[in-house]
């Protein structure tokens, strides 16, 4: 197995940022050749991002859960040092089933008078590693671009706590921050649901559980390259199993980590099984054309269209993980399009 974490981290972090910043001469000169898969290229930013992975990537076999998430803490550190002033944030706890859930409210730099729509954030990282702090600069982007208050949610991570944990934890916020919301300054009835990666898989579930419960009020979910099928076979897979950031192995140990026996089946897990799609918010899906996971996020797409859901799809020449890499100009583009969807949806 091979993942960014076993780098020797600030490096990495630093030659990432240079490498975003570069004239678009010398960024395709150190890209080299185009790189065309299924007939899709990948953005030049990517490209070369993928040509230094390649070259520098080393075996993390062995290593501790608890060390790679400190390496990846400080990864995120290092590659995104421009986070929201202490002025913005409002630490609070929800009352979950499984315990306190901590949660950080982040506001819009231009914050008016009133309550304000609020976005509950999943965090990525295989529901393994990552916490608020590696999503904090993403919520500070999303708060200011859509003018709402994002609630950056700490579930529990796996392997302490296994599957359904982080699922009941992500539903007990959204239930929580409702329940709460004339205290916290939230319009209860203007919520929206976003992750990426293993938080879009939250995202999604949530969603569900939402509808089965009758809860009022959630009215967007944004997608960012979910994993919605555990053990998928799909073409992305088999494409991009290695070699483009996020890697077949990788999600596997992730799997691991995550999951007891005989629960990959379980639409909570796969939420692609889901035995109905009918009655659920918006959906906005933003997916990757190099990443293992594009077509079960195309596939949840269509299932939700289907089934008479909004959908609105945007679709991006680059990685996983590419949404936290905000010098990017398919980031900013995501962020952008994410955010004027999620403002429509919530009335701003």
């Amino acid at each position: 197995m091979k993942h960014i974490l076993s780098l020797p981290t600030a490096m990495l972090g630093h030659t990432l940022r240079a490498a975003m910043n570069l004239p678009a001469p010398l960024l395709s000169r150190l890209a080299g050749a185009p790189i065309v898969v299924a007939g899709r290229q990948l953005d030049i930013q990517a490209q070369l991002i993928v040509r230094l992975l390649r070259t520098m990537q080393r075996p993390y076999d062995g290593r501790s859960v608890a060390h790679i998430r400190r390496e990846f803490e400080f990864f995120v550190a290092v590659s995104e040092p421009d986070q929201p002033q202490a002025s913005r944030l409002r630490e609070i706890s929800i009352a979950g089933r499984h315990g306190p859930i901590p949660v950080t409210l982040v506001a819009p730099t231009q914050k008016g008078i009133g309550s304000h729509p609020c976005i509950l954030y999943y965090h990525g990282g295989g529901f393994v590693i990552g916490s608020r702090r590696t999503a904090m600069a993403h919520c500070a982007r999303l708060a200011d671009a859509t003018g709402a208050v994002v609630a950056n949610v700490d579930y529990r991570l796996a392997p302490e706590h296994k599957f359904p944990v982080a699922v009941e934890d992500a539903y007990d916020a959204l239930y929580g921050l409702q329940q709460r919301a004339v205290e916290l300054g939230i319009d209860g009835t203007r919520l929206a649901v976003s992750g990426d990666s293993a938080g879009a898989t939250l995202s999604a579930v949530v969603s569900h559980m939402a509808r089965d419960a009758g809860l009022q009020g959630l009215r967007a979910q944004w997608l960012i390259y979910p994993l919605t099928l555990v053990g998928a076979r799909t073409a992305s897979r088999k494409h991009f199993a290695s070699g483009f950031l996020l890697e077949q192995s990788t999600i596997d140990w992730f799997a691991a980590q995550y999951l007891p026996p005989d629960s990959a089946r379980d639409p909570r897990a796969s939420p692609l099984l889901s035995p109905s799609f009918v009655g659920l918010p918006l959906a906005i899906v933003s997916t990757a054309g190099f990443d293992p996971l594009c077509d079960e996020g195309e596939a949840y797409a269509h299932n939700l269209q289907a089934a008479g859901v909004p959908v609105i799809r945007y679709s991006y020449p680059s990685i996983h993980g590419f949404i936290n890499m905000p010098a990017m100009h398919y980031a900013r583009a995501a962020l952008d399009e994410g955010a004027a969807a999620l403002r429509s949806a919530l009335e701003m």
